[in-house]
């Protein structure tokens, strides 16, 4: 009998434990859909942390949306908490600190700051987050930046002389210098596409273009000319200290298309008295041609970015695509160097 019952409790107990078909299943792998807010106030900045799973801090955007407002847009719908306020629902401002909101929206949120004078922008690892350092009036970034560098290494050196396609005949840039800001940097690696890092891209294709533009006899400054962290204010006063006849900042993005980003009510003079926006001309010039030549879409818009408003010059921001659309080889990248030099020529120097 002790066997016969010994034997009915390890049947019993292992039918128990066995799983059946249509038991519902925990994904390992699938990602925490929430977003945690964190927030903390520093003497000279506000720090506004938000923890969630690698695949979408890779892909999150950071855009200013307004004078005082900055755009963080995952590209999918999530969920929105904070350790003292709780979940974060609709289209209700919470206020995280004095001063400090965030406004949930379809596939992101908006914080918006009083006072926000320059924003800092780091993605991180172990664990995956992404860091928004807010300057307000009250806390001020650091008041001297360093110069941009010239175009070429850390160290001054020469321009990289890489053979690069010569733009069209006729095409003849009229302005005498030109600050190329490469986005991101340092800390802040920017978007993370597969194997390519935001920063590493626009530092390189910067390079291209500022040999490219040496070449042509142009002065070129380059506002990071290694791998180090600027804030925006950096980079706008630096910039401004060169007194630039026309100022690019280049980024990457992980979407398949090109986008280019010009200040809104900028407009110059000519000669003659006739005022126009000199940007317009330089981006509906080059949003043509790169659609035509390398067969993808094209996005055009106006932005309050202070990257671009804060600048003393026709100022325009290329978001290049990501590298499942556009291969960053050697010859890809003489193409769009060479667009972008057709492109320059319509810029002239004008008067405020």
């Amino acid at each position: 009998m002790g066997f016969l019952f010994c034997l009915f409790f390890m049947f019993f107990f292992s039918f128990a434990g066995a799983e059946t078909p249509n038991a519902p299943q925990k994904n390992s792998s699938a990602s925490d859909p929430f977003v945690t807010v964190r927030i903390g106030k520093h003497t000279d900045r506000t720090r506004v942390v938000f923890e969630a799973s690698e695949e979408y801090i890779q892909r999150v955007s950071v855009t200013m949306a307004g004078e005082s407002s900055v755009k963080v847009d995952f590209r999918t719908p999530l969920s929105f908490r904070n350790p003292q306020k709780g979940a974060l629902r609709g289209k209700t401002p919470y206020e995280l600190a004095g001063g400090i909101r965030i406004t949930v929206i379809e596939g992101g949120c908006t914080l918006t700051a009083d006072g926000l004078d320059d924003i800092n922008v780091t993605k991180l690892s172990s664990p995956p987050r992404l860091v928004i350092d807010l300057f307000t009036g009250q806390g001020q970034a650091p008041a001297h930046p360093p110069a941009p560098a010239p175009a070429g290494g850390d160290e001054g050196g020469q321009v990289q002389t890489d053979a690069l396609l010569p733009a069209p005949e006729g095409a003849e840039i009229r302005i005498d210098s030109v600050v190329l800001d490469a986005g991101h940097g340092g800390s802040d690696s920017g978007a993370l596409c597969g194997k390519a890092v935001e920063k590493e891209v626009a530092l390189q294709f910067a390079k291209d273009l500022a040999s490219a533009l040496v070449k042509r006899g142009k002065k070129v400054f380059l506002t990071r000319a290694g791998d180090r962290t600027l804030t925006l204010r950096e980079r706008v006063r630096a910039s401004n200290q060169k007194s630039p006849g026309i100022f690019f900042s280049i980024h990457m993005s992980c979407r398949n298309e090109f986008a280019l980003y010009r200040a809104q009510n900028r407009t110059g003079m000519t000669a003659d008295g006739e005022r126009y926006d000199t940007m317009d001309l330089v981006s509906q010039s080059l949003a043509h041609s790169l659609k035509n030549e390398f067969k993808l879409d094209v996005v055009q818009e106006k932005l309050p970015l202070q990257v671009l408003s804060g600048i003393n010059a026709p100022a325009l921001l290329i978001e290049l695509p990501g590298p499942v659309a556009f291969h960053y080889e050697g010859k890809n990248r003489e193409r769009l160097v060479a667009l972008l030099l057709r492109a320059m020529a319509y810029t002239s120097p004008v008067q405020a």
